[in-house]
């Protein structure tokens, strides 16, 4: 079981197109979306309602068969870390089912700041997505050792671009599924920002 969390504020065609990337690289059976509600590492940005974001997840992988989304770090209180939620996981699944925690390498660069990240690897293998403008070779060799490199596309989207284009009226079309971009519009999404 691949786990893609992510504040997906919005979520993108980049979000979905590694998540596909990486169930078919690594012979993943399901991909788990997992919105944030409070990620400690974005604190000081206002984030979008963590109901919203859900709703959006759940538009942007309805078509996939292998997308599924949890509400899991919705529905608890509190920052939303990585190791609370492979802990939570871990109690809900059977113990043979294998967690790969699917991250980019701007976050493995971070990996020595999270919480408790010796059992992040204990409880799940590590899967880090390239990105562009960010080496490997940056990441301490003692976390590096232990994750798992996968070449994906580069696709030169992100959700602050996003939210930028729609603050300046500019079109979001094939940054954002159909169903994601009339949510954002039909609810006046990143306009105040």
């Amino acid at each position: 079981m691949g786990i893609l969390g992510g504040t997906f504020d919005p979520v993108h065609i980049g979000h979905l197109i590694v998540a596909e990337e990486i169930r078919v690289r690594c012979n993943l059976q399901k991909i788990l979306f997992i919105p944030s509600a409070h990620p400690p590492h974005k604190a000081a940005r206002e984030i979008t309602p963590p109901q919203l974001r859900w709703e959006m997840v759940c538009l942007a992988i309805q078509d996939n068969p292998y997308f599924e989304a949890s509400a899991i770090e919705i529905e608890r209180t509190g920052l939303s870390y990585t190791v609370d939620t492979l802990a939570q996981l871990r109690g809900i699944w059977d113990q043979k089912t294998q967690m790969s925690l699917i991250i980019g390498t701007d976050e493995a660069i971070d990996v020595p700041t999270w919480k408790q990240p010796e059992r992040v690897f204990d409880l799940s293998a590590v899967l880090v997505a390239n990105r562009p403008g960010f080496d490997i070779n940056t990441i301490e060799l003692r976390w590096r050792k232990m994750m798992k490199f996968v070449r994906v596309p580069q696709i030169e989207v992100s959700s602050t671009a996003i939210r930028r284009r729609i603050v300046e009226g500019k079109s979001i079309r094939y940054l954002v599924p159909r169903p994601v971009e009339e949510f954002i519009r039909d609810r006046g999404l990143y306009l105040d920002r």
